[in-house]
């Protein structure tokens, strides 16, 4: 009876602690576009295949590296959507403003009407370290443009930085990211109609 008792109390003593504890409620950023829409006269179509990410990467929570090769999962940080959803979405957003055009396609489309331009981006860092963010993406453009070279871009975090710090610096660091695809779309799309082809 008495070892009942004492089990009543712990447990109704837990309850009242369970009450007490309040459990830290995550807070969620989002990626957004941020390139300024711009005149331009390509005409043609774009196709952005689906973004591949590193593994370390594919997760909710807010990742952080340092120099020592450390990984630190925020605890309380995420991500509104998966990341390499959220970068296709922001690209997309940046180049239609880009370029301009809303003849932007998502993979997969039919064999028989390709885009004219198609990208296809490997992020191989995206990385939020003290003061700085940077991002290293394999850019291959095909179709009526043709390349494949490696970009890298750098930007600056506050020494502090917040979740929405990390997302503002990713946000501007794809916007670059955008500028340069963009750019190297509206020359191959000039030389074209130089040659004639």
């Amino acid at each position: 009876m008495m070892r009942t008792s004492a089990q009543r109390v712990a447990l109704i003593l837990l309850m009242l602690l369970g009450g007490c504890i309040s459990v830290e409620q995550p807070n969620y950023f989002a990626l957004n576009a941020t390139a300024a829409p711009i005149s331009s006269d390509y005409h043609g179509s774009i196709g952005l295949r689906p973004v591949r990410i590193p593994e370390y990467l594919q997760r909710t929570r807010i990742v952080r590296t340092e120099n020592n090769n450390t990984v630190d999962l925020s605890s309380d940080e995420r991500w509104a959507e998966p990341l390499e959803d959220s970068i296709r979405r922001v690209m997309t957003l940046n180049l239609a403003n880009l370029l301009p055009t809303d003849n932007i396609r998502s993979y997969p489309w039919s064999s028989k009407n390709s885009p004219d331009a198609v990208i296809a981006l490997h992020v191989l860092e995206l990385t939020a370290k003290t003061g700085k963010v940077q991002i290293v993406v394999d850019v291959e453009l095909t179709g009526a443009v043709a390349s494949n070279r490696l970009v890298r871009i750098d930007g600056e975090l506050p020494p502090s930085a917040t979740g929405a710090d990390i997302a503002a610096g990713y946000s501007e660091l794809l916007a670059k990211l955008s500028e340069t695809i963009a750019r190297e779309i509206r020359l191959g799309a000039d030389l074209r109609d130089i040659s004639g082809d």
